[in-house]
């Protein structure tokens, strides 16, 4: 499959993988569907691949899994079209037989807003009642606004390790640090987190990256590295436009476009790479990491699709455009295998020798589901 992205720089040339080949299992990275549909075109390809996945095999929502703001108050106006929105993507475990696991976006925490501890708890709540009632497997990992990390062992030796990003970037009330007050207000006053501190948190990840015995899949919904518009890429005629008249001629217009892309830089926002604290998230995870876990760090957060290497025997995933009309641009750096602004997700294989790839499934100009991307991830022991 050849690789389809943007930009002018030469991409970075992986090992093609093959189609075929005896798959272990499959994990497919999806991100950002906070507004879907059971009709949307990336839903109706993940579930079809899924049907025809191997058992065993996992999906993982890679957080701002409703939007806008995550599930509120069950009183509320908009709470039955925020379920509605949650639960279009946990029925992927019925129609697939699949499980489906659902990490934390800012979003989620209520638009990284003081009361999102709340607001994730009860998205919580709405996937334990719906995977009892429903007799599937559906979760959210981790659980009640903890940062985790959660270590999952799935089939084909591989390792899922989720955490919970916004719990790092949130500056309101969430685990370790909230007044008794604001605890007795949650549906969930003792979601008995296994650490509170940023300090215990990455102890707690290094010792997992010690262990390197599995495929380790790193799971987050911030990215590590992103060329989108997190990451500060803005294309060039988003500098231009908007424009407004002056007064010096009916056709004399003003450009500008500059001051959103300038001022987004110049605040530096913690959700942006170029944040302060974002910066320091993102230096203290790959403090963590051993010379071979984890394999893949996975996010979503920009809506692109991108594979970046990240030296020798690491890679750095983003899959967040899950769904249509939702995409945003995307540029190419020295790292970027792949970059793609098209609607689509990402399937990672575990071959039964150990043999890791990755597929990248977009809906492409005529309105298809197309893989447009496939290569080794690791191609041998």
């Amino acid at each position: 499959m050849a690789a389809a992205g943007c930009g002018g720089r030469a991409p970075l040339v992986l090992e093609p993988a093959p189609s075929g080949g005896p798959v272990a299992a499959s994990l497919f990275l999806i991100g950002d569907a906070g507004a879907t549909t059971a009709s949307d075109r990336v839903l109706v390809e993940l579930r079809r691949q899924g049907r025809a996945a191997p058992r065993g095999s996992t999906i993982v929502f890679l957080g701002d899994n409703v939007y806008p703001r995550g599930i509120p108050e069950d009183t509320a106006a908009d709470y039955p079209e925020a379920r509605r929105r949650l639960l279009v993507q946990a029925a992927l475990a019925d129609s697939t037989g699949l499980r489906v696991i659902f990490v934390p976006g800012n979003h989620d925490w209520d638009r990284h807003r003081p009361t999102g501890w709340a607001q994730i708890q009860r998205q919580e709540r709405l996937l334990r009642d719906y995977a009892t009632q429903n007799r599937v497997a559906v979760e959210l990992q981790p659980r009640g606004g903890c940062p985790g990390p959660v270590t999952t062992d799935l089939p084909g030796s591989i390792r899922l390790v989720a955490i919970d990003t916004q719990w790092w970037l949130h500056t309101g009330p969430r685990p370790g640090r909230a007044t008794d007050a604001v605890v007795r207000t949650l549906p969930d006053p003792d979601p008995a987190c296994g650490v509170t501190t940023e300090a215990a948190f990455l102890d707690s990840l290094r010792r997992v990256n010690a262990a390197a015995d599995r495929v380790t899949v790193l799971v987050g919904h911030h990215p590590l590295a992103s060329h989108g518009e997190h990451g500060g890429h803005h294309p060039w005629i988003q500098y231009l436009f908007p424009l407004v008249p002056t007064p010096i001629a009916p056709w004399a217009w003003l450009p500008i476009g500059w001051i959103y892309p300038l001022g987004r830089r110049l605040v530096g926002h913690r959700q942006d790479l170029i944040g302060a604290a974002n910066q320091a998230m993102r230096r203290a995870l790959e403090g963590t990491f051993s010379d071979r876990s984890p394999l893949i760090y996975a996010a979503g957060h920009d809506h692109s699709l991108e594979v970046m290497r990240q030296g020798p025997g690491r890679f750095y995933l983003v899959s967040g455009s899950g769904m249509e009309r939702h995409q945003s641009a995307v540029g190419r750096g020295d790292s970027t295998a792949f970059a793609s602004s098209r609607p689509g997700f990402m399937r990672v294989d575990v071959l039964e020798d150990q043999r890791v790839s990755v597929e990248v499934t977009v809906i492409d100009e005529s309105n298809q589901p197309r893989g447009v991307y496939r290569a080794w991830l690791r191609s041998g022991k």
